[in-house]
């Protein structure tokens, strides 16, 4: 996944970078899902609970967190830093995609 600086374009090496970066990111998500759940980081487990499901879990906190507090009656505009500050905590990762 990782590219080759020596023998790929900068656009290749670029995307690949992108890439592992991401996979990266997902996979400490993951752990820290898994771990705060108190579910073991075996194989298995991590089989049960594929990288590519992390991101709708991630967005999924990320939209009941936004209800809750909107439901405490915080301001709108403070909603989006306080959900990416708990996500942040929370998975490990500043989430992507506007929060």
């Amino acid at each position: 996944m990782i590219g080759d600086a020596g023998s790929d374009s900068p656009t290749e090496f670029r995307t690949k970078l992108d890439a592992t970066r991401e996979f990266t990111q997902l996979a400490t998500a993951r752990l820290y899902w898994m771990r705060s759940r108190g579910i073991e980081p075996s194989m298995q487990n991590l089989e049960a609970h594929p990288l590519s499901d992390i991101r709708a879990i991630i967005n999924s906190r990320g939209e009941e967190l936004s209800r809750g507090l909107e439901a405490q009656g915080v301001p709108r505009d403070q909603i989006p830093q306080r959900v990416t500050a708990a996500l942040t905590q929370e998975f490990g990762i500043r989430p992507s995609g506007g929060r």
